[in-house]
C-alpha cells in the first residue's frame, strides 16, 4: 500500500546507526517483534533485574505480601517469606522497556536511534522521488554504520535484498547482524509463556480471594498449553527453514533473483505506467 504521510516520518540526517534489510512480503508483525528485540531486549533485561533488585532491597517488609515456603541447607530446613513484589515489578518493566524502550532512550539521550527503512525513507508517493530514492541506496549504505537483516525464507530470492547485502560486504563493514525473523517469532511465545509462568507462581495472591483453585488452574494452564503449543509449531517452522538456507543459498543466482518491477514487466499496476 502507498500512503504519502510515511514518508514524512523520515528525515534528512547525517548517518544512519543501522540499515533496515528485509523483503516486503514477509508479515510485518514478525519484522516488528524481531526489530523490538533487536532494539529493546539488552535494555529490557538490564532494566528488569535492576528494578526487581531495587524492590527486593529497598521496600519495607511491610509493604510486601508474600507466601511461606520451606527453603533447605545442609540438610536443615527454615521458613522463609517469598514476596512476589519484586518478580512482578521486574515482569512488568521487562515488557514495558521491550515496547517503549526507544522512545524513552530518545528522551533520555537526546537523540535517538536512525534507522534506514525503505518503506520510510524512499518515496512511495512520489515516482520522481521514488527513483532517487532507489539510485540512492548504495549510499545510504555507505552512511550507515551497521546493517541489520530481517532473514527469511524469500529474502535471498529478492533482487534488491540481495543488492543491499552486496552492496555492504563490498564496503567492507562488519558482519550484519543476522536477525532470523522466525526466530524471534518464537522467542516472543516463549517470553509470553515465562510471563504465563510467573503468574502461575503467584497464585497465592488469586486464589481464594479472585478465584477458586480450580477454576485459577484451568484458566492459566489453558492459556499455558495453548501459547506452548504455537511457540513449539514456530519453532518446527523455524528448523524447517534454516534446513533449506544452505542450499538456497548454494543454488543463488542473481539471474533468478526476482523483484516487484520485473515481475509485472516494468509496469505499475492499476496506472499502466512505465516504471
Amino acid at each position: 500500500s502507498v500512503n504519502a504521510t510515511d514518508y514524512d516520518l523520515s528525515a534528512e540526517v547525517a548517518y544512519y546507526d543501522a540499515f533496515i534489510s528485509h523483503d516486503w512480503a514477509t508479515p510485518a508483525w514478525k519484522k516488528m517483534l524481531t526489530l523490538l528485540a533487536v532494539f529493546n531486549s539488552q535494555a529490557a533485561t538490564a532494566g528488569s533485574l535492576v528494578s526487581c533488585l531495587l524492590v527486593t532491597l529497598l521496600v519495607p517488609k511491610s509493604w510486601i505480601r508474600g507466601s511461606t515456603t520451606v527453603l533447605e541447607w545442609g540438610g536443615e530446613s527454615a521458613p522463609a517469606e517469598v514476596s512476589a513484589l519484586g518478580p512482578l515489578t521486574g515482569l512488568v518493566v521487562f515488557t514495558f522497556l521491550l515496547c517503549f524502550w526507544q522512545p524513552i532512550r530518545s528522551r533520555v539521550f537526546r537523540r535517538p536511534r536512525q534507522i534506514f527503512l525503505d518503506k520510510l525513507c524512499i518515496a512511495q508517493h512520489d515516482e520522481a522521488l521514488k527513483q532517487a530514492g532507489i539510485l540512492g541506496l548504495a549510499g545510504f549504505l555507505n552512511d550507515s554504520r551497521e546493517l541489520i537483516i530481517l532473514w527469511s525464507p524469500r529474502y535471498f530470492s529478492r533482487l534488491w535484498c540481495s543488492f543491499e547485502l552486496a552492496s555492504w560486504m563490498q564496503l567492507e563493514r562488519p558482519c550484519p547482524v543476522f536477525a532470523p525473523v522466525g526466530l524471534y517469532a518464537m522467542v516472543w511465545m516463549q517470553c509470553v509463556s515465562a510471563q504465563i509462568w510467573s503468574v502461575f507462581n503467584l497464585r497465592h495472591l488469586f486464589i481464594g480471594q479472585i478465584l477458586t483453585v480450580e477454576v485459577f488452574a484451568c484458566l492459566v494452564g489453558g492459556v499455558f498449553i495453548v501459547v506452548w503449543a504455537i511457540s513449539l509449531y514456530l519453532a518446527q517452522v523455524f528448523v524447517r527453514e534454516t534446513e533449506a538456507l544452505p542450499a538456497q543459498l548454494a543454488e543463488f543466482s542473481i539471474e533468478e533473483a526476482a523483484c516487484f518491477c520485473c515481475a509485472n514487466n516494468h509496469i505499475t499496476p492499476g496506472t499502466g505506467k512505465n516504471m
